[in-house]
């Protein structure tokens, strides 16, 4: 069961965790700026932020936007010098949830972190541990997060790793195997966390054909 809250400011957290070419800069930016145009028109009170990490391990992060021109300005200026080597799942989610350990202490919201990852993370099993531990910690908190996978795998090394960092957040996984997925998957998550519904792509494939 989903815990229920009566908050109605969100700030969403778009970690993304992305090292491949499997989603296009144009098309990732595109889908995270048609994701934030449909839930001004459910909640007015939402607020945005990101995380990309650089190739010196140095996280690039804006928090508690009001609209998505500077998180575009970060994919623009920041997306050819991300680190495309290995990823820094835990440290990232290290990050963020220090952000909102501190902002909860001057007003109550829900965190959506939405994670957009295409790459197992290799940090030791200290890293996780850690994490873990702070996970715990955020249960005190209205912290909620979505894992979206995307790639064209079977399975993954950290797939377990996944469903324990959702479910301790009542969140979910999702896999994201085609490209032309992703935005659909990604907009179901603008609905309460009580349900998720992923469509068929239809009239948004357009997002993902390049000019």
């Amino acid at each position: 069961m989903f815990r229920k809250t009566s908050v109605n400011s969100e700030e969403f957290i778009f970690y993304i965790d992305l090292t491949t070419e499997f989603l296009k800069k144009k098309s990732l930016s595109k889908c995270i700026s048609s994701f934030i145009k449909d839930k001004e028109k459910f909640n007015t009170l939402s607020s945005y932020g990101i995380l990309l990490f650089q190739e010196d391990d140095n996280p690039i992060t804006v928090y508690d936007a009001k609209d998505f021109e500077a998180l575009s300005d970060i994919l623009d200026e920041k997306w050819e010098t991300r680190d495309t080597e290995k990823s820094l799942f835990e440290n990232g989610l290290f990050e963020i949830l220090a952000y909102i350990f501190r902002k909860s202490r001057e007003a109550r919201k829900n965190y959506r972190v939405i994670i957009i990852s295409d790459t197992p993370s290799l940090l030791s099993e200290d890293y996780h541990n850690a994490l873990y531990d702070l996970l715990i910690k955020a249960k005190k908190f209205d912290v909620f997060i979505d894992i979206i996978r995307l790639g064209d795998q079977k399975f993954y090394a950290d797939d377990v790793k996944l469903k324990v960092v959702s479910s301790e957040t009542h969140g979910g996984v999702f896999y994201c195997t085609e490209a032309k997925l992703f935005l659909n998957i990604l907009k179901s998550l603008i609905q309460s966390k009580s349900e998720f519904i992923v469509v068929q792509p239809e009239e948004d494939d357009q997002i993902f054909k390049e000019d």
